[in-house]
């Protein structure tokens, strides 16, 4: 009895520490419109099995319909992409579905852009944001705690098992604790539904989405960036996909690696051709591992099995439901029938050589002198190239210049028809600022 009087004030002790772990994390973070929360608690709570999970980033929650891949190939499917997803969350991500299913096939999305991130070791804690999409809301095992303690260093270990840690300033703003009290305490937030006019997250993991381009077309404002801008050294990834590949292996799980379609437009504005250098690696990593595994760069379609336009995107680089409906089609007729052989170009100088076209274009404003110089992402030769401006009753029309630019008058909508040898290739409604 007296190790028992001994003992009771350590236990207490820790129950007073998880109670007040609890309190300061509900009061601290505010998570009512991250996804992950939701997508993870859809992915525990199912009635049924999970016979092929999609993963990915934002790319895969946008770009796949678990309800039409289900209606073509009779397998039940969930759609487990998250926002920034590392190969290293999308690994684990694949164990925690395999410990609670009988998991039968997997589908990982690699988008480049996140395959050239720093090293697992080397990552910041800006970087850890979207392993914490992840760990944040897997429940307790030790496939949480090693994918923890493999994402970072020890540096980030408290953070990332404390997630309050990284809200601690948040408890002495009265009003910003006011705030998330007044979301959480909705019943959507309670219930488990993040839904918005155009947005919301399914019971399959999947978010649709209802807005598309189609009324403004393909464009940037700005110069553009390039998304290879990153370390040769920054390699860990293709270590991340070789223990993908054995641990699938191992656990006879069959596993596809694919691309998920952004516009042209959008790898365009990204390094165009050095896209290919990507394909490349993923190629090498496929081949080196030994193991027969297909790679679907649905980036690569030919027009007339795939043939997507503005409408079916939601952004230059995300798809729209629409534009999901018929991405995750022709991925279940190619499970289905294996018919990959004639459905994709080779690379993507191949698929740039089959047309020529204006892909989208640049906007550089000059908010100062109310001029914008058009740039157009194109592979046609810019002697070719014309563009009519609309605006009301009025029409400019111009040919192509180095700087080719107009007048614009701030809060007045124009349109921007680009064409090559006078034909339309690319439309753009732009409002002046």
């Amino acid at each position: 009895m007296k190790s028992i009087n001994k003992v009771m004030p350590i236990v207490y002790f820790f129950l007073f520490l998880i109670g007040v772990e609890v309190i300061t994390s509900y009061l601290a973070i505010d998570d009512a419109a991250i996804p992950s929360r939701y997508i993870l608690h859809n992915f525990y709570n199912r009635n049924e099995n999970i016979d092929t999970l999609f993963l990915g980033t934002s790319h895969t929650m946008y770009g796949i319909d678990p309800e039409v891949y289900e209606r073509i190939t009779g397998n039940k499917a969930y759609n487990c992409g998250t926002n920034w997803q590392y190969l290293d969350g999308s690994l684990a991500l694949i164990k925690e579905a395999d410990r609670l299913y009988d998991l039968k096939q997997v589908y990982v999305d690699l988008y480049f852009y996140v395959c050239r991130q720093p090293n697992r070791k080397e990552r910041t804690s800006s970087d850890l944001v979207s392993a914490y999409y992840i760990s944040d809301y897997m429940k307790p095992s030790s496939n949480k705690y090693m994918y923890i303690f493999s994402a970072s260093n020890s540096e980030h270990y408290v953070e990332a098992l404390i997630p309050q840690r990284r809200y601690i300033k948040n408890l002495a703003d009265f009003r910003y604790i006011r705030s998330n009290l007044s979301k959480k305490s909705t019943e959507n937030y309670q219930n488990y539904i993040l839904e918005s006019e155009y947005e919301k997250i399914l019971k399959n993991g999947q978010t649709t989405c209802i807005t598309s381009l189609e009324n403004q077309g393909f464009y940037y404002e700005g110069i553009g960036y390039s998304l290879y801008d990153s370390k040769e050294e920054w390699n860990d990834w293709k270590e991340v996909l070789n223990e993908m590949i054995n641990y699938c292996k191992e656990h006879d799980i069959s596993i596809t690696f694919m691309a998920l379609p952004m516009s042209d437009f959008y790898i365009m504005q990204a390094g165009g051709l050095k896209y290919d250098e990507f394909i490349e690696e993923v190629l090498n990593v496929i081949e080196t591992s030994g193991i027969e595994i297909d790679y679907w760069d649905f980036n690569l379609t030919k027009t007339r099995y795939l043939d997507l336009q503005e409408k079916d995107f939601k952004d230059i680089s995300h798809l729209n439901s629409e534009g999901a409906k018929q991405v995750t089609a022709l991925l279940a007729d190619l499970e289905v029938k294996n018919n990959k052989e004639d459905i994709f170009h080779n690379n993507y100088q191949q698929k740039l050589d089959s047309e020529v076209k204006i892909f989208g274009i640049n906007l550089m404003v000059d908010e100062e002198k109310n001029v914008i110089t058009i740039m157009p992402a194109t592979n046609a030769d810019d002697k070719e190239i014309t563009y009519k401006i609309t605006h009301l009753d009025s029409e400019i029309k111009i040919n192509y210049q180095k700087n080719a630019s107009f007048q614009y008058e701030t809060g007045e909508k124009y349109k921007i028809c680009s064409y090559i040898n006078d034909k339309l290739c690319n439309t753009v409604w732009y409002t002046g600022k």
